[in-house]
């Protein structure tokens, strides 16, 4: 039983079910989850335990916890792990907040929301969009930076090493009166936790620190994303890819949530889109040939069965997920066929740029940029990497075609090259999206569905690009794009405002309007395409759950 003093949490192992349960103000609480007894997935059981002990993660400097285990010696070992993990992490996370005021530290109430501290990527069109806040009167405080990835080799150094740990990301907001966070995806807060052994998010909501969270990528095709993105739960949410994670997680109904594009700075370069005749091909992407040897075997697999895999695989799937939602299988067994799931669309992503490389047909110069595994797919027109500053001189110049080779759902929906070449005013080609609206339907004169268009449009952009209801799509694209970015700028500018979708702002509308309409139109073909193609996307969701990745 509970007492005002303690509080009682019991897990269980009942084969093949693990159930936690706690008593808070006189109330019985309890979950289970049922797992597969060869489990490889520690990570999706550490954070759904976590989540599970929610509610009481805010009682944590009142009240004195007790862990119980029953037949824990029963359990498989990565379930044994991630047990003790939680119960270490909360632990260790109650001894910081109790400590706080014996340290100095209490909850301050002169924590200014003018002073931010940016937290995760600062790319190019990070650091525009800081720009446009700072414009703002705001004060932007950073972290050191992480320096974790060579790009070329796609070798991560260090997970860990440089993300500051709780104590010093105290000192860095206590010592600036920051009182508002902005997060790039959780992989920091994430990450220092893990230094630091305590959930940093929950320690620096108990000093009444404001948090945003902007989500650049799909964190939600881990298997343990859904959960991550209900345990960190802050003051507001703003999501880019809106709908993949509509479709990874059907519970995505949070108040606090906005549909966004990739932030930036979309008011530059207004100008028309310039293309010399004499124009050079410039393609800036990554082989990641390791993920597609990974998946090499599934991915064959699919395309013995897709009629036209550059444009037919977003809504190939998009549609899988449609039925693995429709199953009435348990949420951690869909988590694990979603991951394997992802995995061999990214790798067919991959798979499809070497495809196109292979079978370039120009007498233009064309220039290769990304990671080392192209030396062995185009050794001849491979020139390494190139840094941010490198990259955007590249795509700015009217003497380059920049070929992009990114599947997306819509243009509302998609990758980083596309954001990156609307902000730049990119001359550009990409494969094909699952629909666009009448709008900005002029694009699709930039999306090639074979190798025969993929060759015409890198010989004859400078054509295509004088079309006029080209030119007039992607200005209602980038139009479409500032609406956007306008949300999460409003929130973090004027906070009291809430970034609400009712203070009728017509320029936010617009983004939202046509995400809505984008929606519709792929939902109805995703629809389509179940009917007519269910028998194989079962067959190959079947293939994919007897996949067994640690």
């Amino acid at each position: 039983m509970e007492t005002q003093q303690e509080l009682r949490v019991l897990i269980e192992w009942e084969n093949p079910i693990l159930i936690y349960s706690y008593i808070i103000k006189g109330q019985k609480k309890s979950q289970s989850l049922k797992i597969q007894k060869d489990c490889q997935e520690k990570y999706y059981i550490f954070y759904w335990l976590l989540l599970a002990s929610k509610d009481f993660f805010f009682t944590l400097k009142s009240k004195k916890l007790l862990f119980g285990l029953s037949k824990f010696d029963e359990a498989p070992s990565e379930i044994k792990i991630a047990i003790e993990a939680c119960i270490n992490r909360i632990n260790n996370t109650q001894k910081i907040i109790r400590s706080l005021p014996k340290n100095g530290f209490k909850k301050h109430d002169g924590l200014n929301t003018d002073n931010i501290l940016w937290l995760g990527a600062k790319d190019l069109r990070s650091l525009n969009y800081i720009d446009m806040i700072k414009k703002s009167g705001k004060k932007i405080y950073y972290t050191p930076d992480t320096n974790d990835f060579d790009q070329e080799s796609r070798n991560v150094v260090d997970e860990t090493s440089n993300y500051l740990p709780i104590n010093q990301l105290l000192q860095l907001i206590l010592s600036k009166s920051i009182g508002m966070v902005i997060s790039i995806n959780w992989d920091y807060i994430q990450l220092s936790s893990t230094r630091s052994n305590a959930e940093v998010y929950l320690i620096l909501k108990e000093l009444g620190v404001k948090f945003i969270c902007i989500y650049n990528d799909p964190q939600c095709v881990a298997s343990y994303g859904p959960l991550l993105r209900k345990l960190y739960q802050p003051e507001q949410n703003f999501i880019n890819l809106g709908i993949l994670h509509e479709y990874c997680d059907d519970t995505l109904k949070e108040k606090n949530l906005r549909f966004v594009p990739l932030i930036g700075d979309y008011k530059s370069h207004s100008k028309d889109i310039t293309l010399e005749d004499t124009y050079e091909i410039i393609i800036a992407t990554n082989s990641r040939i390791n993920d597609v040897r990974a998946w090499r075997k599934p991915i064959i697999h699919l395309f013995e069965y897709l009629h036209e895999p550059y444009s037919e695989l977003p809504i190939w799937y998009l549609s899988s997920l449609n039925i693995l939602n429709q199953c009435s299988m348990d949420k951690y067994h869909k988590s694990i066929i979603h991951r394997n799931l992802w995995s061999v669309f990214y790798g067919a992503n991959q798979y499809i740029k070497h495809q196109l490389v292979r079978n370039i047909e120009t007498i233009r110069k064309v220039t290769l940029f990304g990671d080392q595994g192209w030396k062995e797919i185009a050794p001849i027109i491979y020139k390494g990497s190139l840094d941010q500053t490198q990259l955007r001189f590249v795509m700015q110049s009217s003497k380059h075609l920049i070929v992009l080779m990114n599947s997306g759902f819509s243009y509302l929906d998609h990758t980083g090259a596309i954001y990156d070449a609307m902000q730049l005013g990119s001359a550009w080609i990409n494969l094909p999206t699952i629909s666009n609206t009448k709008s900005i339907s002029g694009l699709s004169d930039l999306e090639y569905r074979n190798n025969k268009s993929f060759n015409y449009l890198l010989n004859n952009a400078h054509i295509i690009y004088r079309k006029s209801s080209l030119r007039s799509a992607i200005k209602q694209l980038k139009n479409i794009y500032r609406s956007g970015i306008m949300a999460p700028f409003d929130y973090i500018v004027n906070p009291a405002l809430g970034g609400s979708n009712d203070n009728n702002n017509s320029s936010e509308l617009l983004y939202d309007s046509e995400y809505i309409s984008h929606r519709e139109l792929i939902s109805e073909k995703v629809g389509l395409y179940t009917i007519h193609n269910r028998p194989q996307l079962e067959e190959f969701l079947t293939y994919i759950n007897s996949i067994k990745v640690a």
